[in-house]
């Protein structure tokens, strides 16, 4: 058996906005309902010629598709949906866009808002492990992490409107003392706030709870921890 990373083989553009469905229906042939191509599922299909692999997920917390197709096409893929799109006003949109997006949505990123020490439980995605099963690469890590129970958790935040907006990285205070460190931090246009994530200790974690958080010029502001996501908690866009 040979394994072969296909992963510099393929291009990748994200769809996303209320008229995505719209648009995209207009280039394929296959059904792109809610009804046939629900959240979290993938359809194979074509656009100008070129087979694509459709995934309906995103990170904007609005409707959205990712299309994968080879990476030749790259240039030429990017210049067809952006002349179909004039008549839905389609724009292009970067990282930053898409990381306010995704705070606004309380998604994190392994690497950014977790490191090698968390696990999937500090960060309230211990529902995707199967751990039933009987052995799978990092499993006595995990149940380690299970049994031991969790000392700290990956919360969303919320600042006063107005507040100034905490850099990337700031500690988490309580008492004086450091409690946490704030992961992800940006204005919210939507909010017309600034919002977040941040690791702070499992008491300091449940909803409606006050936390400081130190700013790099020796100022503090206060934040309010989230138990939902900031923007569309009930998913009712991703899921339209």
């Amino acid at each position: 058996m040979q394994v072969k990373n296909l992963s510099f083989a393929n291009a990748a553009v994200n769809v996303t906005g209320a008229a995505s469905r719209e648009f995209l229906q207009k280039l394929v042939e296959i059904d792109m309902s809610n009804e046939a191509f629900p959240y979290m599922c993938c359809r194979l299909a074509s656009i100008a010629g070129v087979p694509v692999s459709f995934f309906r997920i995103g990170f904007t917390g609005e409707l959205g598709y990712e299309i994968h197709f080879p990476a030749e096409y790259g240039e030429s893929m990017w210049k067809h949906l952006m002349v179909e799109g004039e008549s839905f006003d389609l724009k292009p949109f970067g990282v930053e866009t898409q990381r306010i997006l995704r705070l606004e949505k309380g998604h994190f990123i392994p690497g950014t808002d977790s490191d090698a020490l968390s696990s999937p439980y500090e960060t309230g995605v211990g529902f995707a492990i199967k751990d039933d099963k009987a052995d799978f690469v990092g499993k006595a890590f995990l149940q380690h992490f299970k049994e031991r129970g969790i000392d700290n958790k990956l919360v969303p935040y919320q600042l006063e409107p107005n507040a100034p907006i905490p850099d990337d990285g700031v500690a988490v205070l309580e008492k004086g003392k450091i409690a946490g460190r704030v992961t992800s931090s940006r204005l919210s246009p939507t909010m017309k706030r600034g919002i977040g994530l941040a690791w702070v200790r499992k008491d300091m974690s449940e909803a409606g709870n006050n936390f400081t958080i130190r700013l790099a010029n020796g100022r503090d502001v206060v934040a309010t921890v989230l138990d939902h996501a900031a923007y569309d908690p009930e998913g009712l866009q991703l899921k339209s």
